[in-house]
C-alpha cells in the first residue's frame, strides 16, 4: 500500500482523531462507572443508616420497657416486704392474744 504525503497526513489525522475519541469514550465510561459506584456507596450508606435508626429505636424501646418493668418489680417487692411485716406483727398480736387468753383462763 502506497500512500502519497496529503494521504498519509490525513491518515495520521484520521488515527489520532480515532484515538482521542476512544481515549474521550474511556475517560466518559469510567466517570459514569465512578458515579454509579458512588450511587451505589452512597444508597448503601442511607441503608445502613436506616437500619442503625430502627435498631436504635428498638433498643430504646427496649431500655424503656426493662426501666418500667424494673419499677414494676421494686414496687412489687416493696409490697411483699410491707405484707411480710404486716404478717409478723399480726403473728405477733395474735401469740400476745393467745397468751392473754390462756393466762386468764
Amino acid at each position: 500500500l502506497f500512500l502519497s504525503g496529503d494521504e498519509k497526513s490525513e491518515l495520521n489525522e484520521f488515527e489520532i482523531n480515532c484515538q482521542a475519541s476512544s481515549f474521550a469514550k474511556d475517560a466518559h465510561n469510567l466517570r459514569n462507572s465512578r458515579d454509579e459506584r458512588i450511587r451505589l456507596i452512597d444508597k448503601r450508606t442511607g441503608e445502613a443508616q436506616t437500619a442503625m435508626e430502627e435498631i436504635n429505636e428498638k433498643l430504646n424501646s427496649c431500655r424503656f420497657s426493662d426501666q418500667n418493668m424494673e419499677q414494676r418489680m421494686r414496687r412489687l417487692e416493696e409490697i411483699a416486704e410491707n405484707s411480710l411485716k404486716t404478717l409478723h406483727v399480726s403473728l405477733y398480736h395474735l401469740l400476745l392474744v393467745k397468751q392473754i387468753f390462756s393466762n386468764s383462763i
